[in-house]
């Protein structure tokens, strides 16, 4: 047996086995049918490694196990801190840096481009109605100035 021991901080990541050197196999044995040549003490020292092997075997699936759930926690926890971490990083977006004014006259601008732009303005599919879609900030810019996109579309200003 031995420790598994993490490098940066020595907690213990759990124990392993060193493979075990069983009995060796007899090459005649293994390429005949014939078992009868093999002692009452071969066969019990057969039955000991084929024991001991199965035992070893039990272990190794019992850490698998216990690892895969450790590797399903670390998993959660990894999803969890890459969710915090885009969190985090939307905070400093320099698109939040954009003053409203500015973000209105791209809604304008957004709006007056194409042709039938009337139509588009209060289209959920189409700019600047689907701008609104992206961020509570640019709901709020674009449902509070879409009087003015319309004014401006209905008015002909350029």
């Amino acid at each position: 047996m031995f420790q598994f021991m993490c490098p940066n901080c020595g907690v213990s990541t759990g124990t392993g086995t060193y493979i075990h050197s069983y009995l060796p196999l007899s090459l005649n044995i293994l390429n005949s049918n014939n078992t009868m040549d093999l002692s009452g003490h071969m066969r019990s020292q057969y039955s000991r490694t084929i024991a001991g092997i199965e035992t070893d075997l039990s272990k190794l699936d019992d850490e698998m196990s216990r690892l895969q759930t450790v590797m399903g926690q670390l998993a959660a926890e990894h999803q969890t801190l890459e969710r915090s971490l885009e969190e985090h990083r939307s905070i400093v977006a320099p698109i939040r840096r954009i003053p409203l004014e500015v973000l209105s006259g791209i809604f304008i601008f957004c709006a007056d481009s194409g042709s039938n732009s009337n139509s588009k303005c209060f289209d959920a599919t189409q700019a600047p109605m689907l701008l609104s879609f992206v961020c509570n900030k640019w709901h709020k810019t674009c449902h509070f100035h879409v009087a003015a996109v319309v004014i401006y579309l209905i008015s002909g200003w350029s």
